[in-house]
C-alpha cells in the first residue's frame, strides 16, 4: 500500500491517479469539516473542486508534506472564508436579513435531528458557542487532533487555542445545566 505522502509526491509529479484517489479518500471529510462553517451546500462543492483544480494547475510548486488531511483543511478552511467573505460583500445589498454564517450554523444546529435525549441537550448548547468555539471543539474532540494540528489549522497560538477550547467547554457545561434546568421546569 502506497502511503499517504507518497500519492502528494505523485501528484506533485503530475500523477492524474494520485489525485484521483486524494479526492476521493479526502472529499467526505472535506465536505463534512466546510458543514460546520457554512450551510451553503454549492459554495461547500465548489470551494472543493477548485481547490483541487487548484493544486493540479500547480502541482509543480507545491511543497511536500507528510499528512495531506491537514494541508487540504487549512487550505479549503481559507478558501471557504474568502468566498463567504466575497459573498457577503457582493450579496449585502440584495440580502439584508443574512445575518451572517454564525447564524447559518445556529440554524443548523437547531433543525438538525435529534437522535434521543443527551444529543437534544447536547445541540441546544451548541447553539450559544461562537462558530469558533464550535469548530475547535470539533476539531479537538470529533477529530481527535492535538493543539499543534488545530495551531496550524485554525491560525492561531498554542495558548489561544487551549483558552479558546477551554473557554468553549466551561460556556457548553453552563449551557447544558441551564437546558437541563429548563427542561426539568417545563415538566
Amino acid at each position: 500500500m502506497i502511503e499517504e505522502h507518497q500519492y502528494w509526491k505523485n501528484l506533485r509529479k503530475g500523477d492524474h491517479e494520485s489525485l484521483r484517489l486524494i479526492y476521493n479518500d479526502e472529499f467526505d471529510y472535506l465536505y463534512n469539516y466546510c458543514k460546520r462553517l457554512t450551510t451553503d451546500d454549492q459554495l461547500i462543492e465548489d470551494s472543493i473542486h477548485d481547490m483541487f483544480v487548484y493544486l493540479w494547475e500547480k502541482r509543480e510548486g507545491l511543497s511536500p508534506i507528510d499528512q495531506i488531511r491537514p494541508y487540504l483543511t487549512v487550505s479549503l478552511r481559507r478558501r471557504i472564508i474568502k468566498n463567504l467573505q466575497n459573498l457577503s460583500v457582493t450579496d449585502n445589498a440584495d440580502n439584508l436579513s443574512n445575518t451572517g454564517t454564525d447564524t447559518n450554523i445556529q440554524s443548523e444546529i437547531i433543525h438538525s435531528e435529534l437522535y434521543e435525549e443527551k444529543q437534544k441537550n447536547i445541540q441546544a448548547a451548541l447553539q450559544y458557542l461562537s462558530s469558533r468555539q464550535r469548530e475547535i471543539l470539533h476539531l479537538k474532540y470529533e477529530m481527535d487532533y492535538d493543539y499543534e494540528r488545530i495551531c496550524e489549522i485554525m491560525n492561531i497560538n498554542y495558548q489561544s487555542a487551549r483558552n479558546l477550547c477551554n473557554s468553549a467547554l466551561s460556556k457548553l457545561r453552563k449551557s447544558l445545566g441551564m437546558i437541563i434546568l429548563l427542561t426539568i421546569l417545563m415538566f
